[in-house]
């Protein structure tokens, strides 16, 4: 309980690095590509585009544990740490469609767009907005 002489103020939370978000392993390059790509073509909150980014990531773990997909050095971290870019993966024959890789490769696309000088902002729409929104 406080006196009328205290002041009540809020602790001070300082924002999240992308770093304290998604850790230094080996998805990180690509955790870090997916959650500003989300952010800036589907203008998704911080919430929703690092939960992406982490679904993203462990889609591809699963794959490339599993040997579903085994292309020399794409699996694999290169001399600076790094995975392959979302734009090497989604060239890749042969990769299971899943709701991962489908929005990897619609980040893919959106990004392609924009280059191309497509302004606005693309939207996530029916099963995939769902999706999205299930996300834990």
């Amino acid at each position: 309980m406080t006196t009328p002489n205290q002041i009540q103020t809020k602790p001070i939370t300082a924002e999240r690095t992308l770093e304290d978000r998604f850790g230094k392993g080996k998805y990180f390059a690509i955790q870090c590509e997916v959650f500003k790509d989300c952010q800036r073509l589907f203008g998704v909150t911080d919430e929703h585009a690092e939960k992406l980014a982490k679904a993203i990531a462990t889609n591809l773990g699963a794959i490339f544990a599993n040997g579903q997909v085994t292309i020399k050095g794409l699996d694999r971290v290169n001399k600076d740490g790094k995975l392959a870019s979302v734009s090497e993966i989604t060239k890749v024959k042969g990769l299971p469609l899943t709701n991962e890789v489908s929005l990897l490769r619609a980040i893919n696309y959106c990004n392609s767009a924009t280059v191309n000088h497509v302004k606005g902002v693309f939207a996530l729409q029916g099963e995939t907005s769902k999706w999205v929104d299930s996300l834990k």
